[in-house]
Protein backbone atom coordinates (compact mmCIF):
# COMPACT_ATOMS: atom_id res chain seq x y z
CA UNK A 1 0.00 0.00 0.00
CA UNK A 2 2.81 2.42 0.86
CA UNK A 3 4.10 2.05 -2.71
CA UNK A 4 0.84 3.27 -4.26
CA UNK A 5 0.62 6.77 -5.69
CA UNK A 6 -0.67 9.20 -3.06
CA UNK A 7 -0.13 6.87 -0.09
CA UNK A 8 1.65 9.67 1.79
CA UNK A 9 -1.75 11.34 2.13
CA UNK A 10 -3.53 8.18 3.33
CA UNK A 11 -4.16 7.52 7.00
CA UNK A 12 -3.80 3.86 7.93
CA UNK A 13 -5.97 2.67 10.82
CA UNK A 14 -5.07 -0.70 12.33
CA UNK A 15 -7.73 -2.19 14.60
CA UNK A 16 -6.54 -5.07 16.78
CA UNK A 17 -9.45 -7.22 17.89
CA UNK A 18 -7.68 -8.26 21.10
CA UNK A 19 -5.47 -10.74 19.24
CA UNK A 20 -3.12 -12.91 21.33
CA UNK A 21 0.59 -12.07 20.99
CA UNK A 22 -0.15 -9.29 18.51
CA UNK A 23 2.63 -6.85 17.69
CA UNK A 24 2.16 -3.59 15.74
CA UNK A 25 4.02 -3.32 12.42
CA UNK A 26 7.31 -1.46 12.46
CA UNK A 27 6.57 0.92 9.58
CA UNK A 28 3.63 2.73 11.22
CA UNK A 29 3.84 6.46 10.50
CA UNK A 30 3.19 9.29 12.95
CA UNK A 31 -0.26 10.09 11.54
CA UNK A 32 -1.43 6.47 11.36
CA UNK A 33 -3.58 5.02 14.15
CA UNK A 34 -3.44 1.79 16.11
CA UNK A 35 -6.69 1.02 17.91
CA UNK A 36 -6.90 -1.91 20.30
CA UNK A 37 -10.25 -3.35 21.40
CA UNK A 38 -10.52 -4.40 25.03
CA UNK A 39 -12.02 -7.77 24.12
CA UNK A 40 -12.40 -9.96 21.06
CA UNK A 41 -15.63 -8.69 19.53
CA UNK A 42 -15.61 -9.91 15.95
CA UNK A 43 -14.71 -8.45 12.58
CA UNK A 44 -17.83 -6.28 12.23
CA UNK A 45 -17.13 -4.45 15.50
CA UNK A 46 -13.50 -3.87 14.51
CA UNK A 47 -14.48 -2.54 11.09
CA UNK A 48 -17.12 -0.20 12.48
CA UNK A 49 -14.68 1.08 15.09
CA UNK A 50 -12.12 1.84 12.41
CA UNK A 51 -14.71 3.56 10.21
CA UNK A 52 -15.86 5.72 13.12
CA UNK A 53 -12.30 6.86 13.84
CA UNK A 54 -11.32 7.60 10.24
CA UNK A 55 -10.58 11.16 9.13
CA UNK A 56 -9.95 10.61 5.41
CA UNK A 57 -12.44 11.39 2.66
CA UNK A 58 -12.55 7.78 1.43
CA UNK A 59 -12.79 4.63 3.54
CA UNK A 60 -10.91 1.58 2.26
CA UNK A 61 -11.53 -1.71 4.05
CA UNK A 62 -8.78 -4.31 4.35
CA UNK A 63 -8.55 -7.59 6.27
CA UNK A 64 -5.22 -8.38 7.89
CA UNK A 65 -4.15 -11.16 5.51
CA UNK A 66 -5.03 -9.32 2.27
CA UNK A 67 -3.11 -6.61 0.45
CA UNK A 68 -3.28 -4.09 -2.39
CA UNK A 69 -1.95 -5.05 -5.82
CA UNK A 70 -2.95 -1.88 -7.66
CA UNK A 71 -4.26 1.44 -6.37
CA UNK A 72 -3.86 5.14 -7.21
CA UNK A 73 -5.11 7.11 -4.23
CA UNK A 74 -4.84 10.45 -6.06
CA UNK A 75 -7.06 9.32 -8.92
CA UNK A 76 -9.42 7.61 -6.49
CA UNK A 77 -9.91 10.83 -4.52
CA UNK A 78 -10.75 12.76 -7.67
CA UNK A 79 -13.26 10.16 -8.86
CA UNK A 80 -14.85 8.81 -5.68
CA UNK A 81 -14.58 11.11 -2.64
CA UNK A 82 -17.95 12.77 -3.20
CA UNK A 83 -19.97 9.79 -4.44
CA UNK A 84 -22.93 8.04 -2.83
CA UNK A 85 -22.01 4.56 -4.07
CA UNK A 86 -20.16 1.67 -2.53
CA UNK A 87 -17.37 0.56 -4.84
CA UNK A 88 -15.71 -2.84 -5.21
CA UNK A 89 -12.29 -3.45 -6.74
CA UNK A 90 -11.04 -6.34 -8.81
CA UNK A 91 -9.68 -9.35 -6.94
CA UNK A 92 -6.89 -11.83 -7.42
CA UNK A 93 -6.58 -14.88 -5.23
CA UNK A 94 -5.01 -18.32 -5.26
CA UNK A 95 -5.79 -19.57 -8.79
CA UNK A 96 -8.38 -16.84 -9.39
CA UNK A 97 -8.58 -13.54 -11.28
CA UNK A 98 -11.88 -11.67 -11.29
CA UNK A 99 -13.80 -10.37 -14.28
CA UNK A 100 -16.58 -8.59 -12.43
CA UNK A 101 -19.58 -6.79 -13.94
CA UNK A 102 -19.91 -3.02 -13.66
CA UNK A 103 -22.69 -3.15 -11.06
CA UNK A 104 -24.42 -5.40 -8.55
CA UNK A 105 -28.21 -5.15 -8.21
CA UNK A 106 -30.73 -6.78 -5.92
CA UNK A 107 -31.87 -8.94 -8.83
CA UNK A 108 -28.39 -10.29 -9.54
CA UNK A 109 -27.01 -10.21 -6.00
CA UNK A 110 -27.53 -13.78 -4.75
CA UNK A 111 -26.52 -15.42 -8.03
CA UNK A 112 -23.35 -13.34 -8.04
CA UNK A 113 -22.20 -14.05 -4.48
CA UNK A 114 -23.15 -17.73 -4.46
CA UNK A 115 -21.76 -18.98 -7.77
CA UNK A 116 -21.53 -16.57 -10.72
CA UNK A 117 -18.96 -14.06 -9.42
CA UNK A 118 -16.72 -15.61 -6.73
CA UNK A 119 -15.54 -13.22 -3.99
CA UNK A 120 -17.39 -10.22 -5.45
CA UNK A 121 -17.76 -7.48 -2.81
CA UNK A 122 -15.38 -9.28 -0.46
CA UNK A 123 -14.57 -6.91 2.41
CA UNK A 124 -11.03 -5.99 1.33
CA UNK A 125 -12.27 -4.91 -2.10
CA UNK A 126 -14.76 -2.35 -0.76
CA UNK A 127 -14.36 1.43 -0.51
CA UNK A 128 -16.71 4.40 -0.19
CA UNK A 129 -16.91 8.07 0.74
CA UNK A 130 -16.71 8.73 4.49
CA UNK A 131 -19.72 11.06 4.25
CA UNK A 132 -21.91 7.96 3.95
CA UNK A 133 -22.89 6.33 7.24
CA UNK A 134 -22.38 2.72 6.17
CA UNK A 135 -21.85 0.18 8.96
CA UNK A 136 -21.63 -3.59 9.43
CA UNK A 137 -24.15 -5.63 11.44
CA UNK A 138 -22.27 -6.48 14.65
CA UNK A 139 -24.72 -9.22 15.64
CA UNK A 140 -23.69 -11.58 12.83
CA UNK A 141 -20.94 -14.16 13.39
CA UNK A 142 -20.53 -14.73 9.64
CA UNK A 143 -21.39 -13.23 6.22
CA UNK A 144 -20.94 -9.64 7.42
CA UNK A 145 -19.69 -8.47 4.02
CA UNK A 146 -22.62 -10.04 2.16
CA UNK A 147 -24.99 -8.52 4.70
CA UNK A 148 -23.30 -5.11 4.41
CA UNK A 149 -23.87 -4.97 0.66
CA UNK A 150 -27.49 -6.12 0.87
CA UNK A 151 -28.82 -4.38 3.98
CA UNK A 152 -26.64 -1.27 4.27
CA UNK A 153 -26.57 -0.59 0.53
CA UNK A 154 -28.91 -2.27 -1.95
CA UNK A 155 -32.03 -2.32 0.22
CA UNK A 156 -31.47 1.38 0.96
CA UNK A 157 -31.17 2.33 -2.69
CA UNK A 158 -27.39 2.70 -2.61
CA UNK A 159 -25.65 1.75 -5.85
CA UNK A 160 -22.90 -0.87 -5.68
CA UNK A 161 -20.48 -0.51 -8.58
CA UNK A 162 -17.11 -1.70 -9.80
CA UNK A 163 -14.34 0.79 -9.12
CA UNK A 164 -10.63 0.99 -9.81
CA UNK A 165 -7.85 -0.95 -8.14
CA UNK A 166 -7.07 -4.59 -7.47
CA UNK A 167 -6.50 -6.43 -4.20
CA UNK A 168 -5.14 -9.86 -3.34
CA UNK A 169 -7.60 -11.92 -1.31
CA UNK A 170 -5.59 -14.52 0.61
CA UNK A 171 -7.49 -17.80 1.10
CA UNK A 172 -4.52 -19.80 2.40
CA UNK A 173 -5.58 -19.62 6.07
CA UNK A 174 -7.78 -22.69 6.47
CA UNK A 175 -8.65 -21.62 10.03
CA UNK A 176 -10.28 -18.43 8.85
CA UNK A 177 -13.92 -18.10 9.96
CA UNK A 178 -15.17 -18.08 6.38
CA UNK A 179 -13.36 -21.35 5.60
CA UNK A 180 -13.94 -23.35 8.78
CA UNK A 181 -17.00 -25.60 8.20
CA UNK A 182 -19.66 -24.50 10.68
CA UNK A 183 -23.24 -24.21 9.48
CA UNK A 184 -24.39 -22.79 12.81
CA UNK A 185 -22.69 -19.47 12.10
CA UNK A 186 -24.78 -19.04 8.94
CA UNK A 187 -28.11 -19.37 10.78
CA UNK A 188 -28.35 -15.75 12.06
CA UNK A 189 -27.93 -14.30 8.57
CA UNK A 190 -30.34 -16.83 7.06
CA UNK A 191 -32.92 -15.91 9.73
CA UNK A 192 -32.41 -12.23 8.95
CA UNK A 193 -33.04 -12.88 5.26
CA UNK A 194 -36.21 -14.80 6.08
CA UNK A 195 -37.55 -11.73 7.88
CA UNK A 196 -37.47 -9.57 4.74
CA UNK A 197 -41.07 -9.00 3.66
CA UNK A 198 -40.50 -6.28 1.08
CA UNK A 199 -38.21 -8.32 -1.16
CA UNK A 200 -38.95 -11.34 -3.29
CA UNK A 201 -36.04 -13.70 -2.71
CA UNK A 202 -35.71 -17.43 -3.25
CA UNK A 203 -35.22 -18.67 0.30
CA UNK A 204 -34.77 -22.24 -0.93
CA UNK A 205 -31.86 -21.15 -3.14
CA UNK A 206 -30.23 -19.27 -0.26
CA UNK A 207 -30.69 -22.24 2.07
CA UNK A 208 -29.13 -24.52 -0.54
CA UNK A 209 -26.02 -22.39 -0.96
CA UNK A 210 -25.56 -21.74 2.75
CA UNK A 211 -26.23 -25.19 4.18
CA UNK A 212 -26.18 -27.97 1.58
CA UNK A 213 -22.48 -28.70 2.12
CA UNK A 214 -23.38 -29.93 5.63
CA UNK A 215 -25.01 -33.41 5.62
CA UNK A 216 -26.23 -32.94 9.18
CA UNK A 217 -28.21 -29.85 8.11
CA UNK A 218 -29.25 -30.84 4.60
CA UNK A 219 -30.30 -34.47 4.01
CA UNK A 220 -29.06 -36.35 0.95
CA UNK A 221 -32.37 -36.69 -0.89
CA UNK A 222 -32.97 -32.96 -0.54
CA UNK A 223 -29.44 -32.20 -1.71
CA UNK A 224 -29.83 -34.33 -4.84
CA UNK A 225 -33.28 -32.98 -5.73
CA UNK A 226 -32.37 -29.34 -5.11
CA UNK A 227 -29.09 -29.64 -7.00
CA UNK A 228 -30.95 -30.90 -10.06
CA UNK A 229 -33.67 -28.29 -9.69
CA UNK A 230 -31.30 -25.34 -9.32
CA UNK A 231 -29.08 -26.54 -12.15
CA UNK A 232 -32.13 -26.58 -14.42
CA UNK A 233 -33.23 -23.14 -13.18
CA UNK A 234 -29.65 -21.82 -13.46
CA UNK A 235 -29.60 -20.90 -9.78
CA UNK A 236 -26.41 -22.82 -9.20
CA UNK A 237 -23.57 -24.09 -11.35
CA UNK A 238 -22.06 -27.53 -11.88
CA UNK A 239 -18.88 -26.34 -10.19
CA UNK A 240 -20.72 -24.92 -7.17
CA UNK A 241 -22.77 -28.10 -6.68
CA UNK A 242 -19.70 -30.29 -7.15
CA UNK A 243 -17.85 -28.36 -4.44
CA UNK A 244 -20.78 -28.88 -2.08
CA UNK A 245 -20.77 -32.59 -2.89
CA UNK A 246 -17.04 -32.74 -2.15
CA UNK A 247 -17.55 -31.16 1.27
CA UNK A 248 -20.40 -33.56 2.05
CA UNK A 249 -18.25 -36.58 1.21
CA UNK A 250 -15.28 -35.13 3.06
CA UNK A 251 -17.46 -34.83 6.15
CA UNK A 252 -17.91 -38.62 6.21
CA UNK A 253 -14.20 -39.18 5.59
CA UNK A 254 -13.46 -37.02 8.64
CA UNK A 255 -16.02 -38.88 10.76
CA UNK A 256 -14.60 -42.27 9.76
CA UNK A 257 -11.02 -41.12 10.37
CA UNK A 258 -11.96 -39.80 13.80
CA UNK A 259 -13.76 -43.04 14.66
CA UNK A 260 -10.78 -45.16 13.61
CA UNK A 261 -8.41 -42.99 15.61
CA UNK A 262 -10.55 -43.28 18.75
CA UNK A 263 -10.90 -47.04 18.26
CA UNK A 264 -7.12 -47.46 18.15
CA UNK A 265 -6.74 -45.45 21.34
CA UNK A 266 -9.35 -47.54 23.14
CA UNK A 267 -7.77 -50.76 21.88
Amino acid sequence: MLKCNGSEHVEIIIVDDCSPNWKPPENVRSFDKILVLEKNSGAAVARNFGISNALGDIIYLMDSDDYILKRDFVEDHTKYHNTDCVWYSSIQSQGFTSNYPNEVSIETYFDYIFFKQPHICQTSSLFFSRKNSFRFDESLPKHQDWDFILFSCLLNGVKVKRGDGCIFFDRSDKQSLSRVPDGKKSIPWFSKLQSINSLEIDIAQIQYHLFSRYPERYVWIKFICMSIRFLILQKTSVKSSAIKLYHRLNYYVSVIASFCCNSKKNY
